[in-house]
């Protein structure tokens, strides 16, 4: 009994370890792929092979695929600080470069390498290098000290570390993408600080930094027929590669550069305070100079606002005789009009008289016509009447009129009438005065009746 126990027991953990090893199994054939890498996968059963960019995840059969993982960014520095270690993908010792003018020094750099996007390439790169560490060793880091100790070669030490080290790096990321220039060795005429000969004996303290013209070798770019540089092939292009990056720091110079940059320094430092001293006596020069003229300006410009001021018066004064002047002008205008106004108005008065008086004149003339006329006319009625009267009615009424004035002069008893011995008619004037002869005759019976 206890033996069929064991053996169902056997039984049922050999069955629980097979599904234990095959649900591992079913796990594993799921790869993934994380962001910024890139995996290489190879069916060693059918030879066939793919390109998986992540993030993404593929197929895996066990025990007949292989992959091989590659990161898509790859940073490479050349540094000795340890601190870097971590920071990048790589760090190894800084390059060794040798300058034109022989001096050496240590390089720190970094470049940042991108790995092509298409499956092609990536096959290429690896079949070549078949890892990711053996692609960083051997052709990242490699072509990158390669490129960088030609291309240092093409400078001198001095002009390098002192401004130069932009051009270096431009130079350096220029090479590494597109391929090394063709060089070969020219004499190149250059100016460089040397020290200043002391005759034998004498003491070598004093002995100066001087900028002299030099001739050194050089690397030189070679250039075909159409003046276009020549360049070696590229490592990176068969294999789509890009370097996107390229940094440089200061070079470590080695001890003989080092002692030529401190006199170096030493006496453009010296040099610089020369030349600064004379700039500021110059400038204390100027400034005396200026502050002269200031002063002559000012005091100029003082004469000038005093003058100005005078004639500023002047004009002033000038403006108020003018002003004054006209204003007496128009005084004398006005008057002058007012006076025309009068006369013009003693003139119309006048005018205006005579005209009234000749209208008088007029009217006078035309009133003694109308009383004239009216004389005249009445005179012509009177003697229209006397002569429409008959005689004898008007004796009568003579006669009539007569004795009433008797009878009256009788009655009172006191009045006498006498005669009147000469009688005057009209003073004399006659009937052209307004009289008639008819009322002359009349008045003469009745006064010689009475």
């Amino acid at each position: 009994m206890q033996q069929l126990n064991i053996g169902k027991m056997l039984k049922v953990g050999g069955y629980s370890l097979g599904g234990i090893i095959a649900f591992f199994m079913f796990v594993s054939m799921f790869q993934s792929v994380e962001l910024g890498y890139t995996k290489v996968y190879q069916n060693t059963f059918t030879g066939k092979k793919a390109v998986y960019h992540g993030p993404t995840w593929f197929l895996s059969p066990p025990f007949i695929g292989k992959e091989r993982e590659y990161k898509d960014d790859t940073t490479v520095a050349f540094s000795a600080d340890p601190n870097d270690t971590g920071k990048f993908s790589s760090v190894s010792a800084p390059i060794d470069i040798r300058f034109a003018d022989t001096y050496e020094a240590k390089l720190p750099l970094t470049a940042r390498f991108v790995l092509p996007s298409d499956d092609e390439h990536m096959f290429a790169v690896d079949k070549s290098f078949r890892s990711y560490n053996n692609l960083v060793n051997s052709l990242y880091e490699k072509t990158m000290i390669d490129v960088t100790t030609n291309t240092a070669q093409q400078f001198t030490a001095e002009e390098t570390t002192q401004g130069g080290l932009n051009a270096l790096k431009s130079a350096i990321s220029d090479q590494v993408n597109k391929g090394v220039y063709v060089t070969e060795r020219k004499r190149v005429i250059v100016e460089q600080s040397v020290k200043s000969r002391v005759d034998v004996g004498g003491d070598k303290t004093k002995s100066k930094n001087i900028d002299q013209q030099i001739t050194v070798w050089k690397a030189v770019p070679r250039l075909d027929k159409n003046g276009m540089k020549i360049r070696n092939e590229n490592p990176f292009e068969k294999y789509g590669i890009q370097v996107s990056q390229v940094n440089l720091a200061d070079p470590v110079p080695e001890t003989l550069l080092e002692k030529l940059l401190i006199a170096k320094k030493t006496s453009v430092a010296k040099k610089i305070l020369s030349v600064q001293e004379q700039d500021n006596a110059k400038e204390d020069i100027k400034t005396a100079k200026l502050q002269g003229q200031a002063e002559r300006e000012k005091a100029e410009q003082k004469r000038l606002i005093k003058a100005d001021a005078e004639i500023i018066e002047n004009k002033k004064n000038v403006k108020l005789a003018k002003l004054q002047a006209e204003r007496e002008i128009v005084e004398r205008e006005k008057l002058a009009k007012l006076a025309i106004i009068d006369k013009k108005k003693q003139l119309q008065v006048a005018k205006a008289n005579e005209g009234i008086q000749r209208a008088n004149e007029k009217a006078t003339k035309f009133q003694a016509r109308a009383k004239l006329h009216i004389g005249l006319a009445e005179a012509q009625i009177k003697k229209a009447k006397y002569e429409a009267v008959r005689k004898e009615i008007l004796q009568l009424e003579v006669n009539k009129v007569t004795q009433l004035a008797k009878y009256e002069a009788l009655k009172n008893g006191k009045n006498l009438v006498q005669m009147p011995q000469k009688v005057i008619i009209n003073n004399g004037v006659g009937a052209k005065q307004g009289g008639t002869s008819l009322e002359d005759l009349a008045n003469l019976k009745l006064m010689n009746d009475l």
